[in-house]
């Protein structure tokens, strides 16, 4: 049984990551045609390829896992992945925009998004295709109901734990290795101000509570195993991801500590948020 999941997961993971190439092309000559600027390309357009390619490979892993465990119509499944990704990849556009904009700037922000938007279309398209629930699962799933002030301060509080987490971890990478970086404005980086920061990350955690909440409330696993399959999906895609595209673009120890630091960023916030959305007092249907 094993062995046939991994080799599931293999032959699905290479086709999402081929399909991921596809809409690459098709989304970039598509917005080439209608007069939108793309950022220059200074890497290898095979290293390009790859890093998409294994992109969408791991995106197909994690989203194949949530799928399995996801009890949706395939209309459903595909909203879910879809919204999850779309809203990631907003956040990881709305910070790149604050602190690198020598690599991201204004003016190509509807290329880049654009085609993030084509891309994960496709993708959320052919995992809700190629992955179905698991119907073998038995484990206790309860539906929740509850007022919309009882969902707020849920979202609200959820957030809350991804900027204190932000301000935790970002400090301290910050004093031990990323700081110089940042003030030296190395590679088109930029350090924000406090009032920027401050104004910027409780709107990301937001977004990416909101980008979580139907897999959250439609993962048929115990409380602990969602809470363990939310933060692993927001740090591979709000994370990993975004660190392993930038690979031939900013310094090693940056990268490597970046990723580090997400880690705890967002896998943290995905564990506590999805606690906090699904904790007690509420109707069990």
């Amino acid at each position: 049984m094993f062995v046939k999941t991994c080799f599931e997961f293999l032959w699905k993971g290479i086709a999402i990551g081929a399909l991921n190439l596809i809409s690459l092309m098709i989304g970039g000559a598509a917005l080439k045609s209608l007069g939108l600027t793309f950022p220059e390309v200074k890497n290898d357009p095979a290293f390009i390829l790859l890093i998409m390619f294994l992109s969408g490979f791991m995106i197909s892993v994690i989203g194949g896992i949530i799928v399995k465990h996801l009890k949706l119509s395939k209309l459903g499944t595909f909203m879910a992945l879809f919204l999850m990704l779309f809203l990631n990849s907003l956040t990881q556009m709305m910070e790149a925009l604050v602190f690198a904009p020598g690599i991201v700037s204004w003016d190509v922000v509807p290329a880049i998004y654009g085609q993030q938007c084509i891309m994960y279309l496709f993708i959320s398209a052919g995992i809700a295709f190629l992955f179905r629930f698991d119907s073998r699962i038995r484990e206790d799933f309860r539906t929740y109901r509850r007022s919309w002030a009882g969902w707020l301060w849920r979202i609200l509080a959820g957030s809350g734990s991804y900027v204190l987490f932000y301000y935790v971890f970002g400090s301290i990478n910050a004093m031990l290795f990323t700081g110089e970086y940042y003030r030296a404005q190395i590679n088109g980086l930029r350090l924000p101000s406090s009032f920027e920061i401050l104004t910027l990350e409780p709107v990301r955690g937001i977004l990416l509570v909101l980008s979580v909440l139907p897999v959250i409330l439609n993962l048929h696993v115990s409380i602990k195993k969602r809470m363990i399959i939310v933060g692993t999906a927001l740090f591979i895609i709000g994370g990993l991801l975004p660190m392993i595209q930038q690979i031939n673009t900013l310094p090693a120890v940056l990268l490597v500590a970046s990723t580090v630091e997400m880690f705890f960023q967002f896998f943290l916030t995905g564990v506590v948020a999805t606690y906090i959305l699904l904790f007690k007092q509420a109707e069990k249907v």
